[in-house]
């Protein structure tokens, strides 16, 4: 396996998502996103060797939603479950995430708080974006973060974009096929 390709998700359950980081991470498998990759689908994307975003017409609309973790029942937030989270992504960046940054993505009042990172100029309402719960689909009630992009913080590896005819070439070049990951919904 060469590239994983996440696309669509809301999340899911943060230990599996643990998990299959691990295994993307241990294996040196890169990753690639396509639409939204919120909460435990941007942990995994985190453990790619190399983290693009897929070339296509709706760039604008992919993006990585990070938060801090909450009882997916109850919705309170996990403050106890923080620090780990923060400390993953510092290191999945190599310390590029800027602590202010980080932390006001991890410190958060409600379950649906959440900072959006979009592809650099793709998207008119800025590069990143924190929205509170219920707000992102109002883009004027969001907070704009400005002085830094998903690549200058280390969620991107590259601002190269990947192309489909990459992961197709790499499918018929002997190496192994890419997974398309349709939905990580636990």
């Amino acid at each position: 396996m060469h590239t994983v390709v996440l696309t669509e998700s809301p999340g899911g359950d943060l230990g599996a998502a643990y998990a299959i980081a691990e295994l993307i991470k241990n294996r040196k498998v890169n990753t690639a996103v396509q639409g939204n990759c919120f909460s435990s689908c941007a942990v995994i994307f985190m453990a790619g060797t190399e983290r693009r975003m897929l070339a296509n017409k709706n760039l604008a609309r992919t993006r990585l939603g990070f938060h801090g973790p909450h009882n997916k029942l109850t919705l309170e937030v996990s403050t106890e479950g923080i620090p780990k989270l923060r400390e993953w992504l510092l290191n999945a960046t190599d310390g590029k995430f800027p602590e202010a940054l980080l932390d006001q993505a991890m410190y958060i009042n409600n379950a649906g708080d959440m900072m959006y990172f979009y592809y650099p100029g793709a998207n008119k309402n800025n590069n990143i974006r924190f929205c509170k719960a219920g707000t992102i689909a109002y883009p004027k009630l969001c907070e704009t973060v400005t002085g830094h992009d998903v690549v200058s913080v280390g969620i991107l590896t590259t601002a190269d974009l990947l192309k489909v005819e990459e992961l197709d070439q790499q499918a018929a070049g002997g190496k192994e096929n890419p997974v398309a990951a349709e939905s990580l919904k636990q």
